[in-house]
């Protein structure tokens, strides 16, 4: 999810929630009085297994995209004076890359929220990676009219890359037809480009003459050539959903 600006109403009733369903009972659970004024820092750690963690105050790390008052040299201190306001809240490096998260930083007296409902983004890169792998593969085919190659290697690195986006919605993704499927509505619905919803289909069609013989491999050059770019557009796709950041308001 890319950072966006949403309404004043709906990030006090966010902020509400957060305190209500774990900030205050967190706060209880070690003997404090749930205060709102008393918290600057909250980061909510949503696993997508195991228990919630709550993290207060002096525990949190996060970083924060903000815009400025003057031209800041690299290296140079930013000073709270200097800060005009935060276009993005993000956990630190060391935070939990498979888990959901919200966030609330006290800033001038003002309670910033952002949150994050992806998870898995560990899990969703690794494949990205091993995605890559047989990205490269199916182009040094396709360079040498290796047709049957090319479709078994792209199909892999597309049905990856799906199900790395599904990972991400904590969806596990079991199954040729299921993934492809599922990509299909997904992209139907504006989450991807259409053309790369209908990419993955074509090349399983042919996976069996590919990779088999059975019959005759019914894939042009040129084919191959936009299945190939189609691929690395689902895996650039795929990528660009694992790392973006939250929604901030």
């Amino acid at each position: 999810m890319a950072t966006n600006l949403v309404s004043d109403e709906f990030s006090q009733r966010l902020v509400d929630d957060v305190f209500e369903i774990w900030v205050d009972p967190e706060m209880r659970a070690r003997g404090l009085e749930p205060v709102r004024e008393s918290i600057t820092h909250a980061l909510v750690e949503l696993p997508p297994d195991g228990p919630v963690i709550v993290r207060l105050n002096d525990e949190v790390e996060l970083h924060a995209r903000v815009r400025v008052t003057r031209s800041i040299e690299a290296g140079e201190n930013i000073l709270d004076s200097d800060v005009d306001s935060i276009d993005a809240l993000l956990p630190g490096p060391t935070f939990n890359a498979d888990a959901g998260w919200v966030a609330l930083l006290r800033f001038r007296e003002v309670l910033v929220v952002a949150f994050s409902f992806r998870y898995n983004r560990g899990r969703a890169n690794a494949l990205l990676d091993i995605a890559d792998q047989y990205l490269a593969v199916a182009r040094y085919a396709l360079s040498v009219a290796h047709l049957h190659a090319t479709v078994e290697n792209a199909l892999a690195a597309a049905e990856l890359a799906v199900k790395a986006e599904m990972y991400l919605l904590a969806l596990e993704g079991e199954g040729h037809l299921n993934r492809i499927a599922w990509w299909e509505q997904w992209a139907s619905l504006g989450n991807a480009p259409t053309e790369l919803g209908k990419a993955v289909r074509p090349l399983y069609e042919v996976r069996g003459a590919a990779r088999y013989g059975d019959t005759q491999l019914a894939l042009s050059a040129a084919d191959g050539e936009r299945s190939v770019a189609a691929v690395a557009s689902i895996i650039d796709h795929a990528r660009k959903e694992a790392h973006e950041g939250g929604v901030s308001c």
